[in-house]
């Protein structure tokens, strides 16, 4: 399909979607509307929501759609990632069910399990104590050690073979000039470079600079996380540290919320979800990490936040984030967070 476009990729999944439902329900429906990345349709008082592209991503989507047509319920149709979008949609309050596709085939999708953590290696957490020495935050996801600035990755820890190495650069493009330019480079070397990647996102990410250059605009929902994490009052807690989403980011560009997790005043666990510029993805994304959380420290008391400058504040968001069975609540931060930062 990639090779069709955007209207005839449109066209495909409606006709899809109308052949699916129609086959599974019995029902004759009328065409489905266009959908981001599919195809949408009401049936009765139920939605039905196909999701083509990336769908792991797609059930705030799916459910903002639903939410606007006023769905009692909503049936999210998939051919990938329906165990994660099934664990997400419960823990909703609307009725969600998740059907995996194959062919003209629709089967129920059970929820993937709650995932392990992906442990780093020693020798990889031993090779980030020079950035951590830099006062540049040690960040693991999924396994993978990276160095944050001000939320923008400038340096990844990596094992080729036997040997763990520490590249500097934002994204893989830049970390693979500086690994040629360096080359055999001394320990001396690479430490100047670490220190000047390192100055160089400071600089662009220092008040009115941030709206200047890529690297003061890259990332700004992990930015806006270390300024959470810097004073936990924002969102009432008295402790917060850094957590992973439950799905790895695609790319450093990709609009992804930023998680944490932690204590709040009340003794309570939080975990917080900070986003900049529109995600409708939010809430669902969210509300799984809060799942994965609860689980790994036993208890189902956790208080979720979602943390985002007024601009971005979209009303569905608000919205969906009360569909949840544990309610979240919105903490909105000034538009201009990001020039008051000290860096």
């Amino acid at each position: 399909m990639s090779s069709l476009s955007a209207d005839q990729r449109a066209r495909l999944a409606a006709a899809k979607l109308s052949a699916l439902v129609t086959d599974h329900t019995g029902a004759a429906i009328d065409q489905p509307h266009g959908f981001g990345g599919g195809a949408a349709v009401m049936v009765d008082a139920t939605a039905w929501v196909l999701i083509d592209d990336r769908p792991v991503t797609g059930l705030g989507r799916a459910l903002a759609w639903a939410e606007r047509q006023g769905a009692a319920a909503v049936s999210v149709v998939a051919e990938t990632d329906t165990g994660v979008l099934a664990r997400r949609a419960s823990a909703f309050a609307l009725p969600i069910e998740v059907w995996a596709c194959s062919g003209r085939e629709l089967q129920p999708a059970s929820p993937d399990p709650i995932p392990a953590v992906a442990e780093p290696s020693a020798a990889e957490l031993e090779a980030a104590t020079v950035l951590a020495d830099m006062g540049v935050d040690v960040v693991v996801e999924h396994g993978v050690v990276t160095g944050e600035v001000l939320g923008l990755e400038m340096a990844r820890v990596v094992t080729v073979g036997d040997e763990v190495v520490l590249l500097p650069g934002v994204g893989r493009n830049d970390r693979d000039g500086h690994a040629t330019l360096l080359g055999d480079s001394d320990d001396a070397a690479r430490l100047a470079t670490l220190a000047r990647v390192a100055s160089d996102i400071t600089a662009h990410r220092r008040g009115d600079a941030a709206d200047r250059h890529p690297l003061g605009r890259m990332a700004r929902e992990r930015w806006l996380r270390r300024h959470v994490l810097d004073d936990p009052a924002l969102v009432g807690a008295a402790l917060l540290n850094l957590a992973e989403p439950t799905v790895p980011r695609s790319s450093l560009t990709e609009t992804a919320a930023a998680f944490a997790t932690g204590v709040g005043v009340d003794g309570t666990p939080v975990v917080v979800a900070c986003t900049v510029g529109i995600d409708l993805d939010l809430v669902p994304a969210a509300a799984d990490v809060r799942l994965v959380h609860q689980a790994h420290i036993g208890r189902d008391d956790c208080r979720l936040v979602l943390v985002t400058p007024g601009r971005s504040l979209q009303p569905v968001i608000g919205r969906l984030s009360q569909l949840l069975v544990q309610p979240a609540s919105v903490v909105v931060v000034d538009d201009d967070w990001y020039r008051r930062n000290p860096g």
